[in-house]
């Protein structure tokens, strides 16, 4: 609002025949491209841009006033301008008109520019100002640039330590997965030798109980049958035919006797022997149902460590899956975040850009309003 103030004060002046209602449009130009310029880079100088507003009102002011007193004399000092200064002015104007063409932005709509010619210049207040103005507009531009180019370098600083990160959680995920490989593998191993330890001493107390059972429980039954059959056939083959030689009647009684006594002897025997057997039988049974029962046993042990392996490893598993998923995740934010900071980046990228072609195009529509008025004066004074 106070820039347009402005601009209706100088367009009344210089409608009115002020002679320095082009120099203080040029000052307020400047100073809406400095009003500008600092909003964009510094929100904070709010009073400072009060105070220089109202400085330029007054010189505006006093510049009203003296325009009339120094009409009359710079028709003079023109007409006492040299001619190599005037070359000087010429080529000063050339160069200036040819900055502002390079200025443009590259993006700009192409526009035809009108050049104002050659003319007879003359030494003039706003010289000073377009001069300032200028050297202003290029420290800006060259601060923009550097500004420009410090927010890249920082951002590809930002994107190369996103990607270092990367690749520190991907090496780091590596060197995990293969921790846990080395790790499954070692339980593994240590599981089998454990369980073949464990059949090797299942194996070796079987075969003690068999040889206990074949060495120390049969021997001694067998050994009593055996003395038993020897003692029965020497009765019967050596000590019946004697005593039948010997004592007929006598012998018939006893050997009657003893065949009784025989008989009752074998009948215990062979219940003794029928017991044995039973004993015997039931032994190999309950020995085949135990071992049965061991190995019912031992194969519902086998089936629980491998159940409890299987649980280990599918626990592995998933906990080596959530670590994945984790990482996965914080890849994909990370990546969004970059994405996120490019789109900031960008956008800023074309305020910035439209803001210099919006201040180029003010300062062109500026130099050619100026140089066309001046050159108006020109023309007036000659004639």
């Amino acid at each position: 609002m106070e820039s347009k103030e402005h601009e209706d004060a100088a367009a009344d002046a210089s409608s009115q025949g002020d002679p320095n209602a082009g120099t203080d449009n040029a000052r307020l130009e400047g100073q809406e491209l400095d009003d500008d310029d600092n909003d964009d880079f510094d929100d904070g100088d709010d009073e400072a841009k009060r105070q220089q507003d109202t400085d330029d009102d007054e010189d505006h002011k006093q510049g009203q006033g003296e325009g009339k007193r120094t009409s009359a004399q710079e028709s003079n000092a023109f007409l006492a301008i040299s001619d190599p200064e005037r070359r000087y002015l010429d080529d000063k104007a050339t160069d200036l008109v040819r900055d502002c063409k390079y200025l443009a932005p590259r993006t700009a709509p192409t526009r035809l520019i009108a050049v104002a010619p050659a003319i007879e210049a003359h030494i003039s207040k706003r010289d000073g100002a377009f001069g300032a103005q200028s050297n202003d507009l290029d420290k800006k531009r060259e601060f923009l640039r550097q500004q420009a180019l410090e927010k890249e370098r920082q951002f590809k600083t930002n994107v190369s330590h996103l990607r270092t990160r990367i690749e520190a959680f991907r090496e780091r995920l590596g060197e995990e997965v293969e921790r846990r490989d080395d790790e499954y593998n070692h339980t593994k191993t240590n599981f089998e030798a454990t369980l073949e330890r464990a059949r090797v001493l299942v194996d070796e107390e079987i075969d003690a109980s068999v040889a206990v059972v074949e060495e120390d429980w049969l021997p001694p039954p067998e050994r009593r049958l055996d003395a038993w059959k020897a003692d029965f056939d020497h009765f019967v083959h050596v000590t019946v035919p004697e005593t039948i030689e010997n004592q007929s009647g006598r012998v018939t009684r006893h050997l009657i006797k003893a065949q009784e006594t025989f008989e009752i002897d074998n009948a215990k025997l062979l219940k003794r022997e029928s017991k044995i057997e039973q004993r015997f039988e039931s032994h190999v049974v309950n020995a085949a149902r135990n071992m049965s029962e061991a190995i019912r046993k031992r194969k519902d042990c086998f089936t629980r460590l491998e159940t409890d392996m299987e649980a280990a490893e599918t626990e592995a598993i998933a906990s080596t899956d959530r670590h994945e998923e984790h990482c996965d995740a914080r890849i994909v934010e990370v990546e969004d975040l970059q994405s996120g900071l490019a789109g900031i980046r960008s956008k800023a990228d074309s305020q910035l850009l439209i803001a210099i072609e919006e201040a180029m195009l003010r300062l062109q529509n500026s130099v050619l309003t100026n140089f066309g008025s001046q050159q108006q004066e020109a023309s007036l004074t000659t004639n």
